[in-house]
């Protein structure tokens, strides 16, 4: 919700970063069979949107199942079925989501127990150092974790992550004002966050201010009675991160944004990356049924914040 941006190591090395945000209830499910017959002409079976039927991790086209297998030393029979409540390149952290949730089950098929640390870590260690992905660090560690929290990131690298300690009752009153659109639009996050980092100068003043929102978010939070000074600094959030870089909108999105606010919302923003995906918008309670009257032509996306990270069910 806050703080996007400073969780990319190239910024918060140099100026330490923090977000505001939350794990939901949309999830991705990783499916693993350890051993196929031995009958099957093929090792491997993957079915993930595509179907991949191969004996080796080398000819696997999915880069990121690739990595994952041979970073954890898995060339065995396996079967991985991979199926998501919603579609990848949307701004919600699917890249993300699928790493951690696909580490934690392949360890957990050797008994061994990751703790929500150790799953964010690998997670970001696949994700940046062997995919070479353009990606910050928020989405894995929501994603391992789970819950409404308060990230901070320091020039060693290291973080920490804070509950704001919201009750579930708060957590409801709060996305009560929270509604959720496609926007129709796909987009490939990674070249977005490579634009907005290519020259690293021009983003700081704007992604420092989108930093500061996150500690007027948590006074707004903490004080817990009137949530409606968060859909304005969302606007002021959405107003940074659009500067940052051409790329980040585009006329349909900002015709979008016009409307949510002409209907009576008070801010929103681009979730993830930009440039498209799943828009955001906090709006009055009183307004709610004139923004959703206004956007009734596109997908709204009902959620909830999730209390809980990735987790495994042994069937």
């Amino acid at each position: 919700m806050f703080g996007g941006g400073s969780d990319f190591p190239e910024f918060f090395r140099q100026h330490e970063g923090a977000v505001i945000g939350g794990a939901i209830n949309r999830f991705i499910y990783c499916s693993v069979v350890r051993t196929l017959p031995g009958i099957s002409s093929h090792k491997i079976r993957l079915a993930y949107g595509q179907s991949e039927r191969v004996n080796s991790n080398s000819e696997i086209k999915h880069k990121a199942t690739a990595e994952i297998l041979n970073l954890l030393g898995i060339d065995e029979s396996i079967e991985i079925t991979v199926t998501a409540d919603l579609p990848a390149r949307v701004g919600l952290g699917s890249s993300s989501a699928f790493a951690v949730g696909l580490l934690n089950v392949l360890q957990s098929l050797r008994n061994a127990r990751s703790s929500p640390q150790h799953l964010a870590d690998t997670a970001i260690f696949v994700e940046r150092n062997l995919l070479m992905n353009s990606c910050g660090w928020q989405d894995q560690i929501f994603s391992a974790f789970g819950g409404f929290n308060l990230i901070r990131f320091y020039k060693n690298e290291s973080y920490t992550v804070e509950s704001l300690g919201i009750s579930n009752d708060e957590l409801e009153r709060l996305s009560a004002h929270l509604l959720m659109y496609f926007t129709g639009q796909y987009r490939d996050s990674s070249e977005v966050e490579r634009e907005k980092f290519r020259n690293l100068s021009s983003s700081e003043k704007s992604i420092l201010a989108i930093k500061e929102h996150v500690f007027k978010a948590c006074d707004i939070l903490s004080r817990g009675k009137n949530y409606d000074d968060l859909g304005k600094l969302m606007h002021e959030t959405w107003t940074q991160k659009r500067s940052l870089t051409p790329v980040v909108s585009n006329p349909h999105i900002d015709n979008l944004y016009r409307q949510a606010l002409a209907a009576g919302a008070t801010g929103g923003k681009l979730l993830g990356a930009g440039s498209g995906g799943m828009l955001l918008l906090f709006c009055p309670l009183n307004r709610i049924r004139d923004v959703r009257r206004e956007f009734s032509a596109l997908p709204e996306i009902p959620f909830a914040f999730e209390q809980f990270g990735s987790n495994v069910s042994v069937i």
